[in-house]
């Protein structure tokens, strides 16, 4: 995966409109993801042109999240800047393609960073005085 992309997870319609053009401006390809290709890989994810067809049954995600691949460093800070400036709703959930990470699920990549999350925050919380 060389060209920078993006997936994008409950961020349709307006709700993503900022990080969509954002990405558009910045020449870096975006993927929605329906709820109901959220068990999928995410490297595959990146690697399908098109979206399943939304099924009655898929669950969307609990928060809506972005996926950055094949970002260098003052990309995605660009990206980030860019999308904060023109008013991008904001996301807690945001992370990088790795190896690590490539065969995971959008669903399982939010379990994790989700519970990374809270583990911070609870740990923040503990050292407050």
């Amino acid at each position: 995966m060389s060209a920078p992309a993006v997936l994008l997870f409950g961020l349709e319609g307006e709700k993503g409109k900022a990080w969509r053009a954002t990405a558009e401006r910045l020449r870096i390809r975006v993927r929605q993801v329906s709820p109901a290709e959220a068990d999928r890989p995410l490297l595959e994810l990146l690697r399908a042109d098109g979206g399943a067809a939304l099924s009655p049954l898929a669950q969307p995600l609990r928060e809506p999240m972005l996926v950055m691949a094949g970002f260098s460093r003052e990309l995605m800070d660009a990206y980030l800047a860019a999308a904060r400036a023109t008013g991008a709703q904001r996301l807690d959930l945001k992370a990088v393609l790795t190896p690590t990470n490539a065969s995971w699920t959008g669903r399982q990549l939010q379990r994790e960073l989700s519970a990374e999350r809270d583990a911070f925050a609870a740990k923040e919380q503990a050292h407050r005085p």
